[in-house]
């Protein structure tokens, strides 16, 4: 049957076969809405993440993170503005346990000198031969130095961009509240309650900021210690706004008008400048993988032709001679 059919019509079936096959893989496999999935996976960690921040412990661990200081009380750093420094991190990270920092660098120990220990033991076994064993050992030690800081870089650059994200919700909701007559406390108490399911990390945020006022702390001051345990820029912009309009007695609905207002601003300009830097980064791809391919598919005909005509040229080259007597 499939014999009888015209050629071309064969290739268009074999097309439509293919194609249909790739789109129905990338259909189930490609994430189609990333903030939808994004937001369902925060809803499933959202519990987790609870237990992370007030720093619950199960099983083994509730005997273990007690030790954890003590052991590692002769490996932090002596100077205090290093430490200050590390425990800055750690809070941009949104790691505030009072343990954190002798956690940190148990971990770094563990990833730079296990890799070396189990290298040594597996060479001194037989396992595998004792020198090559000790080289990745201590190739793996190295790198286990810098994990940790590029892990902890890493979460606090994802920690940013979800309090950006999470940035106009707020002041859309803030907004609505002060324009209702609520103050800003109580504007920020509210918002931190109805964003807890939608964006639970500023709202934890929030909380801390409104407990903070609750114990006698003023506003201004609640909001330079969001701005110094985020280290996120917009917030900072926040806290600047809320002093000035403080200090010159400017409605706080005005104040936060303004403030959206810029910062719309400068997420469009961020998003002109990514625009702008994906021309640059497009370049090495194409030409690394893009180009090739178009030129193998262009050259390659006429590379085959080249090359039969030079053998057929030869071929009657060699035959002349032959007939030569």
């Amino acid at each position: 049957m499939f014999s009888q059919l015209d050629p071309l019509l064969m290739q268009g079936l074999v097309y439509i076969i293919v194609t249909g096959a790739l789109l129905a893989i990338v259909y189930f496999v490609a994430d189609h809405d990333g903030r939808v999935q994004n937001r369902l996976a925060d809803l499933r960690t959202q519990e987790r993440e609870r237990a992370d921040t007030v720093g619950q412990a199960r099983g083994m661990l509730k005997l273990l993170v007690p030790i954890v200081p003590h052991v590692t009380e002769v490996l932090l750093p002596n100077d205090e503005q290093t430490r200050t420094r590390l425990q800055a991190r750690l809070s941009h990270a949104g790691i505030y346990s009072t343990t954190a920092l002798s956690t940190y660098f148990t971990v770094k120990l563990l990833l730079m000198a296990g890799p070396l220990a189990a290298g040594i033991l597996l060479g001194s076994l037989g396992v595998v031969s004792f020198w090559p064993a000790i080289f990745f050992g201590g190739l793996l030690g190295m790198c286990g130095i810098v994990a940790p800081s590029l892990w902890l870089s890493r979460r606090q650059a994802r920690r940013h961009a979800t309090l950006r994200r999470s940035l106009p919700d707020f002041f859309d909701l803030i907004m609505a509240c002060l324009e209702g007559g609520l103050t800003m406390q109580a504007a920020i108490k509210q918002v931190s309650d109805e964003l807890v399911t939608a964006h639970p990390i500023l709202a934890g945020e929030l909380l801390l900021v409104s407990r903070e006022m609750e114990l006698g702390s003023t506003l201004e001051a609640a909001l330079h210690h969001l701005a110094e345990r985020t280290a996120l820029e917009e917030l900072r912009t926040v806290c600047t706004f809320v002093s000035q309009a403080t200090k010159f007695g400017t409605t706080m609905a005005d104040a936060v008008g303004q403030l959206a207002i810029v910062l719309r601003t400068q997420r469009e300009h961020r998003a002109e400048e990514l625009a702008q830097q994906a021309a640059v980064k497009i370049l090495f791809p194409t030409l690394l993988f893009i180009f090739p391919t178009v030129f193998v598919v262009l050259a390659g005909p006429a590379a085959i032709q080249i090359r039969e005509s030079l053998a057929s040229t030869d071929k009657q080259a060699s035959l002349a001679e032959q007939r030569k007597p």
